[in-house]
């Protein structure tokens, strides 16, 4: 019989504490970007969901957050220059441009597999300031809602490996 609580009942409960939590986060700092923030978090606690030791859930937490800061950088630097490069008449150079920045950020998820929210934040960034009606405005708000979301799912994730280590020593 399935457990809800038990090891395979914990996981599922865990990802949906964690995109509560974002989304009543970002609720109270009236964030736009709320859907970012919820799927990031969502990612992070996916990413985190192998137990590999206090130490090493440190160095990844880490790395996940360093991985998002940098895909956000890279998906607004490629934004930027896709501003001052592309007019109608190069409309293709846009999509070339996603594909460099996601070889870039899929590149460094490779060498720093720990990166792996690089390109994911990258995506988001692109296409958030790629809409008609974005300003370079809701960078900050962007960035602090992926932020948001990455800090609730490594806290997630801590306390998800906590409730498994209690049990598999039970």
């Amino acid at each position: 019989m399935w457990d809800f609580w038990g090891k395979s009942g914990m996981y599922p409960l865990i990802l949906a504490i964690s995109a509560i939590s974002t989304l009543l986060v970002c609720e109270e700092f009236q964030l736009q970007t709320v859907h970012w923030a919820v799927i990031t978090s969502v990612v992070t606690v996916q990413s985190l969901s192998e137990f590999t030791g206090k130490n090493q859930m440190l160095i990844d937490a880490f790395e996940r957050a360093a991985g998002s800061f940098l895909g956000i950088y890279f998906g607004y630097v490629t934004v930027v220059y896709m501003q001052i490069l592309i007019s109608d008449t190069f409309r293709w150079a846009y999509y070339i441009m996603i594909f460099v920045a996601v070889i870039l950020t899929g590149a460094l998820e490779y060498i720093l597999p720990g990166f792996r929210l690089s390109v994911i934040s990258c995506l988001l960034m692109i296409t958030l300031l790629s809409q008609v009606d974005s300003t370079y405005a809701l960078v900050p708000e962007y960035a602090l809602s992926v932020m948001i979301g990455v800090v609730i799912g490594i806290i997630c994730s801590f306390i998800f490996h906590a409730y498994k280590n209690t049990q598999n020593k039970a």
